[in-house]
């Protein structure tokens, strides 16, 4: 059985679980299954959390990392689900090296209308922006913001 017939076999929690297991098993065809997973408005949500929980932290393989990271843009922009969308954009971390992830995060982080958590978790991911330049220029564009002005001056002046 494939795994993602074993996977749609499942009910709900069992589901989460499911994707616990298999997170850390060398099985290529999970990451087309997490693909799936995150971008079905119609599944489990805490399904989804789980997936873009593993997305956030896991190491994935560079040609699938690009469709993923299409996928992922999509539930940024599109979906309904707060929850879905903070974690996300938790996951988005993961996804840094891509120009159009900062610009995302960019974007969220200096929305002062965005919320709060999903503005703290982008400015995670502006914290790991290997350009240094790219990320001062934005970090110093949150010294004005009441909510980021000290994390902005702590990361400005550590260097981290």
């Amino acid at each position: 059985m494939s795994i993602k017939s074993e996977y749609f076999n499942l009910h709900d929690w069992d589901r989460v679980e499911f994707l616990k297991k298999i997170e850390f098993e060398d099985e290529p065809s999970k990451w087309d299954l997490f693909d799936h997973i995150i971008q079905d408005e119609e599944e489990y949500d805490l399904a989804r959390i789980e997936a873009l929980k593993i997305l956030e932290i896991a190491e994935i393989p560079g040609h699938i990392k690009d469709k993923i990271k299409k996928t992922l843009i999509g539930v940024i922009e599109n979906t309904e689900d707060y929850d879905v969308k903070n974690y996300a954009t938790s996951a988005m971390v993961n996804f840094v090296e891509y120009s159009q992830i900062r610009t995302i995060a960019k974007n969220m982080v200096l929305n002062i209308d965005e919320d709060i958590d999903i503005r703290y978790n982008a400015f995670d991911i502006i914290r790991k922006i290997s350009d240094i330049d790219e990320r001062n220029e934005i970090l110093k564009k949150l010294l004005n913001d009441t909510d980021f002005q000290k994390s902005a001056q702590r990361v400005l002046t550590e260097g981290s």
